[in-house]
């Protein structure tokens, strides 16, 4: 009877000591987005899109359900690749350079390379992301039109 109590006291002990990571000093807005925005690109870089569809805004996901999202980001990846001459099975990977955050808007700015080069696709602008209910999500300004080609 006493085992839980004991358990309850010793993972109190441990995060108190910050041996398991619980609480601590909290992230600031641009951390927090950072860590967000690098999950994303993780997923992008895996070609994940129903994992990458997670990571969009709730109202982005209510007009781009994940399977229409899945269809458009593949279709737009393969698209690219073909463009660049780029094997339908080859990777191109996606990482966080930097992120800006003004209130609950936030702009990521991101790196795309293939096989250590680095893919230029122009001035970038950054990809679109809002804080709603204690979450940094991707929304583009377009939000409306992310299920479209």
């Amino acid at each position: 009877m006493y085992l839980k109590p004991l358990v309850l006291t010793l993972i109190f002990a441990a995060c108190s000591l910050g041996l398991l990571g619980c609480g601590g000093t909290p992230l600031t807005p641009e951390e927090a987005l950072t860590e967000r925005a690098e999950s994303y690109d993780l997923s992008f870089s895996s070609e994940d899109w129903l994992e990458a569809h997670e990571y969009l805004s709730p109202r982005t996901r209510e007009v781009c359900k994940n399977a229409d999202f899945a269809v458009v980001m593949g279709m737009g990846m393969s698209m690219l690749k073909d463009w660049m001459g780029i094997s339908e099975d080859e990777k191109i990977t996606f990482s966080v350079l930097r992120v800006t955050v003004d209130g609950d808007i936030g702009r990521i700015y991101t790196e795309a390379k293939y096989e250590d080069k680095v893919l230029e696709f122009g001035e970038d602008e950054g990809q679109g992301a809002v804080y709603v209910d204690g979450e940094w999500w991707v929304e583009e300004d377009d939000w409306e039109n992310t299920c479209q080609l």
